[in-house]
């Protein structure tokens, strides 16, 4: 392929970006209970899809960075599409309006620790058991979802009227300061990494950080916070298909070894 036909392939690609944004945007304004569906569907695809990658490539892959993370992304995707059943208006869980919120809090809080976690082992020499690690991440899960949904033991985070709790926030805030955290880690160990993974990775996690940001300052689950802190998620799991699934495609050796 020349320079030319590279230049133009980059040039359609990022049309297509504007357009699909551009038409979710006017579809955040004309229903956005769709808007938020088709958002968290593609972040929970391209989590399953990480998972998928990373369980049929386990026994090459030589680093518990990529093991630990990419696992994780069977567990993160599956609470997110709880909190996209459960969002208020999709009537699915009728029992209490605001599932939604917990779930979110409860899936950033395992993303980011997982991250963190995956980064501090990153340099191990013994490699980690993945059965271990799904054994490990699967009851987190369940756990998560027992507190939210049967127990009622996770903290509620948000009040019909008034809005988010306190424990919302600050939560927020300390998952912001994780990322943060990893940031640094990731700038710790690029050596480890292949460039391109690199610069994706640091990027997710910007984006990440900056959806957290506007999720600490939204009213409503349907105001202009709540859509920006959305798109932002957006981009970051796009971030995360390029790091991994495009790069595991292309470039495998790059990414397992």
């Amino acid at each position: 392929m020349d320079k030319n036909e590279l230049s133009m392939n980059k040039i359609i690609s990022l049309l297509l970006i504007v357009t699909a944004l551009f038409l979710l945007y006017v579809e955040s304004i004309r229903n956005y209970l769709v808007f938020h569906s088709v958002v968290e569907v593609f972040s929970v695809c391209i989590a399953f899809t990480v998972f998928v990658i990373t369980l049929n490539s386990v026994k090459y892959i030589k680093s518990n960075f990529l093991v630990i993370l990419g696992l994780a992304y069977l567990f993160i995707g599956t609470i997110d599409l709880f909190h996209t059943l459960a969002y208020k208006g999709m009537n699915i869980f009728s029992n209490y309006d605001y599932y939604a919120n917990q779930l979110w809090i409860g899936a950033r809080y395992f993303e980011s620790i997982a991250l963190l976690t995956a980064l501090i082992m990153m340099g191990m020499k013994t490699k980690i058991n993945h059965r271990l690690v799904l054994a490990v991440e699967g009851t987190i899960t369940l756990l998560l979802l027992y507190s939210i949904f049967l127990s009622d033991l996770f903290p509620v985070c948000y009040i019909d009227g008034i809005g988010q709790t306190r424990f919302k926030v600050i939560s927020e805030i300390i998952i912001i300061s994780i990322l943060a955290a990893s940031v640094y880690m990731i700038y710790l160990n690029k050596r480890l990494m292949a460039e391109s993974i690199y610069r994706y990775i640091v990027l997710s996690v910007i984006f990440t950080m900056v959806a957290e940001f506007a999720f600490i300052f939204y009213i409503s689950n349907y105001d202009m916070s709540n859509m920006l802190g959305h798109f932002f998620k957006l981009f970051s799991f796009y971030f995360i298909y390029k790091a991994i699934v495009v790069s595991g495609i292309q470039e495998p050796y790059n990414l397992i070894f």
